[in-house]
């Protein structure tokens, strides 16, 4: 059971990964965004869309150190690092996935920061809940960040290597 729900949120990683990627490519081509996506980026360029981009430059290192490991690992002259190389692409994938699913996770982060700021403020009960609420979250959209800053270090620890 446990493996079906990593699976779907792996795919459901990867759609949003496409859509931010879609995006990506059509403001890079200036072509007009689908209805609801501009705000989306308006709001998310104010409070700040870096993490899941730099897990997304994450998730294409790492996709392409992979495509060397399994390149490498088939020529005669590196046959002595078969092994290694097989450990390499693996661990790569490994890093893939969770940088795909940190993206879904920083949206999330993000929106329960909003969700703290949004909660009622008028008796000081309230007042006392929503900043910690907001701190609560807080601390955790800070996390997601730091972890795909330490999956993109292991990125270029192997890339050192190959």
């Amino acid at each position: 059971m446990r493996r079906i729900n990593v699976l779907k949120k792996r795919e459901q990683g990867r759609m949003n990964l496409n859509k931010v990627l879609d995006n990506i490519m059509k403001i890079i081509k200036n072509e007009d965004l689908p209805q609801g996506s501009q705000e989306w980026l308006d709001v998310r360029s104010r409070y700040g869309m870096a993490s899941e981009v730099s897990a997304l430059l994450g998730v294409l290192s790492s996709s392409l150190l992979s495509m060397v490991a399994n390149i490498t690992r088939n020529k005669k002259e590196y046959s002595g690092l078969k092994h290694r190389m097989d450990n390499l692409a693996e661990e790569c994938q490994s890093i893939q996935n969770d940088l795909i699913l940190l993206i879904d996770e920083d949206t999330n982060a993000f929106n329960k920061i909003i969700s703290a700021f949004k909660e009622p403020k008028k008796s000081q009960e309230q007042k006392v809940k929503r900043n910690i609420s907001i701190e609560t979250a807080t601390k955790y959209a800070i996390e997601i960040p730091l972890k795909i800053l330490g999956l993109c270090s292991d990125t270029i620890t192997i890339c050192s290597f190959l």
